[in-house]
């Protein structure tokens, strides 16, 4: 005869502790309410000790669990002592992110830049030059925001160079906005403040007014313009290209030549496969 404190599971009835072969020495009323009794079972010995392992296993349990609980603690302290690793791992994993979202729409504004609105410049060709200022549609043709009208209109320089090279910049910031942001988002601005020169040089005849067209006839203020703005996309590349993890492939600059340009659909593909 053996004498063990059992708990009964949870919505098990006060049944579950009578029987054949069990007295229980607390009343029924008193077993369902509490859930807990002792009982004086006349058990065999291969019962008891059936019993006995249960017990055991279950303190097994109880201990591997307590272990658990104290490695999961040493990790997470572990980070709470060095969290600067911790945060440097995150931000690495945010800036290629940040890489493969807005590298390969860069490099097709830099695709539109030559291939599109050098030639019209060099043609003297206004009206698709004044072309590349008129909002569009931003939307999927034929989408939900298409068809009522509630799709973001924006010029083809906005969409295609302004808004990869402002959004990427922030993800070269370091506390707060950092020398690295700042300088990058410098560039894109000056490449804005020339592309608005280039619009008053192709439109109304206003680039006349202007210091830095004076002396120059409206087609070569115009290249002038490009051409600083080259520059500007140029320096934004340098900077960005330092800044990049090693595996991370470097965008090119725009050459001086612009034969030698290569589209960036002929170039290797960034690490990864978001193309």
């Amino acid at each position: 005869m053996a004498a063990f404190v059992l708990s009964a599971p949870s919505g098990a009835p006060a049944s579950a502790f009578t029987g054949s072969h069990c007295r229980t020495n607390t009343p029924r009323s008193r077993i369902s309410s509490s859930r807990i009794c002792v009982l004086t079972c006349n058990l065999s010995e291969e019962e008891t000790s059936q019993l006995s392992s249960a017990r055991v296993s279950r303190r097994d349990l109880i201990r591997n669990a307590v272990l658990s609980t104290v490695s999961i603690s040493s990790v997470l302290g572990a980070a709470a002592i060095n969290p600067q690793a911790a945060l440097a791992e995150r931000d690495l994993m945010t800036a290629k992110r940040s890489y493969f979202r807005y590298a390969p729409r860069f490099e097709g504004g830099m695709d539109f830049y030559v291939l599109t609105l050098y030639p019209a410049i060099a043609a003297g060709d206004w009206k698709n030059v004044m072309d590349a200022y008129v909002p569009k549609s931003d939307a999927v043709e034929g989408s939900e925001k298409a068809k009522y009208g509630i799709d973001r209109k924006v010029s083809d320089l906005q969409r295609y160079l302004f808004d990869p090279m402002s959004i990427w910049a922030q993800s070269f910031a370091e506390k707060g906005s950092g020398p690295n942001y700042r300088y990058l988002a410098a560039r894109e601005e000056a490449l804005e403040d020339q592309m608005r020169r280039l619009k008053e040089i192709a439109s109304s005849g206003k680039w006349s007014k202007d210091k830095q067209n004076e002396g120059m006839d409206q087609q070569t203020a115009a290249l002038d313009a490009w051409s600083k703005g080259r520059e500007a996309i140029n320096e934004y590349i340098v900077k960005a290209n330092a800044n990049l993890s090693r595996e991370l492939r470097k965008i090119e600059v725009i050459p001086e030549t612009i034969e030698n340009y290569q589209p960036h659909t002929a170039r290797p593909k960034p690490y990864g496969s978001f193309q």
